[in-house]
């Protein structure tokens, strides 16, 4: 599903009528992590330090923007589907940890 913005799905991602108040062009890492819904910025830190994160644009040592446009791309590029629903496996015996160590008792001679 790409996002648009008269799909009523996504329509709280990409705004019918986006203006530079409501709708930068370039988001702070605390937008991008809002907008992406992310737990933490630490996430998104995680994310493009390990390459794999939306494309960034490092304005000072402090200040990093995100490009809407390339947030809304990333995520086209990393949705899944098709994917088929299997149900996991069930294990048979008895669930891992619950045996009791065995206790051995040492005698001293």
């Amino acid at each position: 599903m790409k996002f648009s913005p008269t799909d009523p799905a996504t329509s709280h991602v990409v705004s019918e009528q986006p203006n530079h108040l409501t709708h930068p062009e370039y988001l702070t890492r605390e937008e991008a992590r809002v907008f992406l819904r992310l737990g933490n910025v630490r996430v998104l830190d995680r994310l493009v330090r390990n390459g794999d994160g939306p494309p960034k644009i490092k304005l000072t040592r402090k200040l990093t923007l995100y490009p809407r446009a390339g947030l809304i791309e990333w995520l086209n590029q990393h949705q899944v589907s098709g994917m088929p629903l299997t149900a996991p496996k069930k294990r048979r015996g008895r669930p891992r940890g619950s045996r009791q160590q065995k206790r051995v008792w040492k005698v001293n001679p």
